[in-house]
């Protein structure tokens, strides 16, 4: 099965066959999975909602050799693999996966019990349409969607740009895994974008960023001690290739805030210093001050495991409040704490961030984004883990049955929170979410596992 032929996407929650007034009632929603293949025959979907079974579910080839079927699914996390032809597939262009019993990955889709939340299904719905558009090379209309969402410095209801969403369905390293010859056919395809757009500030960063992903996937996750020197040569090679490309297409007539938040990632792996880094970071927040990437992108450099020390990317959240954006209160605060809660059991218990500060910081983001449940839910979860009963209360009126499983994880959970907040009762054990980032964000995950960074810093430079 090829790069091209083995593409897949799910288009969820389209149409929503029941939703109750009462949290008990919350019904099943219609979901369309879609899945593209060119050579197989039969094509089957299996996954917990249908017991696994193997035959019971079968995809209807619709033009352009794109299978789909349509059917129920309840409320809450789901697994599921398609089968093309008695092969076993997860779905490449979904990012989220768990480990099934046959040391690979199923694909978890989220249903929501609110069809039209945002939040992860927004912004995977963003990343999706980018990668089908790779998909049929049609470079032209990536070019237009690009430029609209840079020109217009569109937001999802959210409040974080679009545009950032976008790129990850660009960046073919969050679909290629592990396979060699799906990165050189994804290069490639970059290639001959680049001859049909030479003058494109997209195609140079989203090229560049997923040389970034490759270059972490050539290093491994494990500790640096056991990274191999093939490892270490790919990984340096690769950023390399990246920051060649950047700094060539920073020099086009052009500009993109993306090509910041790329450079970063070069900077964070080559192990820029922190003049160099600064001046990078100065130079972005000089052009565009809103665009929230470049605030985490410096937070995770300042974390203890990079190159800040203990205490210090609290105290830039801070700083970035008075200095870079003002009108925006203490939300680059809270968006940045928020941002790298994933690296903490219970951030607010484990950090130096303080939720007096958090807590202001989230009122301000919702008066600019009241339209957000995905704001109000993470608002919510995180006044319940800082124990703030009547916050937490009031946030749960207002969220209804709005509620989002991929901030609360189950029914369950959501529950036992709630009735915390509506009595006297001691705390359940609610926690920060652990992973609240988009496909980008995650790419950098696998740099909590080195050992130390004078170790990493050796090997890289």
């Amino acid at each position: 099965m090829t790069w091209r032929s083995s593409i897949s996407f799910v288009l969820a929650l389209i149409v929503a066959a029941g939703c109750a007034r009462h949290h008990k009632a919350a019904g099943p929603h219609l979901v369309e999975f879609s899945y593209w293949n060119a050579s197989a025959q039969h094509v089957f979907l299996a996954g917990d909602f249908n017991s696994w079974n193997t035959t019971s579910t079968p995809m209807a080839r619709a033009p352009g050799d794109l299978w789909k079927v349509a059917l129920t699914v309840q409320p809450g996390h789901h697994q599921y693999k398609f089968i093309a032809d008695g092969h076993w597939t997860s779905d490449p262009a979904n990012t989220d996966t768990a480990p099934d019993l046959f040391g690979g990955y199923n694909s978890v889709l989220t249903v929501n019990p609110a069809p039209d939340q945002d939040g992860q299904a927004e912004r995977k719905s963003v990343s999706a349409a980018a990668q089908r558009l790779v998909e049929a090379k049609d470079f032209a209309a990536i070019e237009k969607e690009a430029n609209e969402l840079r020109r217009g410095k569109v937001r999802l209801r959210q409040g974080r740009w679009k545009l950032l969403s976008f790129y990850a369905g660009l960046n073919q390293a969050n679909y290629a895994g592990d396979d060699q010859q799906k990165w050189r056919d994804a290069l490639t395809n970059f290639d001959e974008w680049h001859r049909r757009f030479p003058d494109s500030i997209t195609e140079p960063v989203a090229r560049a960023e997923t040389l970034v992903g490759f270059a972490w996937k050539s290093r491994g996750t494990g500790w640096s001690s056991e990274v191999s020197d093939q490892g270490w040569q790919g990984m340096r090679e690769r950023l390399k290739q990246a920051r060649d490309v950047l700094e060539a297409g920073g020099k086009l007539p052009q500009r993109c805030p993306e090509w910041y938040s790329a450079m970063h990632a070069v900077a964070l792996g080559q192990g820029w210093s922190r003049k160099e880094y600064d001046q990078l970071f100065e130079e972005a927040v000089a052009r565009e001050p809103s665009y929230y990437q470049y605030y985490f992108n410096k937070a995770y450099y300042l974390t203890p495991r990079w190159f800040g020390r203990n205490g210090e990317w609290e105290r830039f959240a801070e700083d970035a409040c008075s200095r870079y954006d003002k009108k925006e209160g203490l939300t680059l605060y809270t968006r940045t704490a928020w941002n790298l809660s994933f690296l903490y059991g219970n951030l607010l218990r484990q950090s130096h961030i303080e939720w007096p500060k958090m807590r202001r910081g989230f009122e301000d983001i919702l008066n600019g984004w009241p339209d957000s449940d995905w704001n109000k839910n993470n608002f919510c979860r995180f006044a319940c883990a800082a124990r703030d009963h009547p916050t937490a209360a009031r946030l749960f009126s207002q969220i209804g049955e709005r509620f989002d499983y991929d901030v609360w994880h189950s029914r369950k959970q959501f529950e036992a929170a709630r009735r915390w907040a509506s009595t006297a009762a001691s705390s359940p054990a609610v926690q920060p979410r652990y992973q609240l980032g988009s496909p980008q964000d995650v790419r950098a995950s696998a740099l909590a596992f080195c050992r130390g960074r004078e170790a990493l810093l050796r090997r890289i430079r």
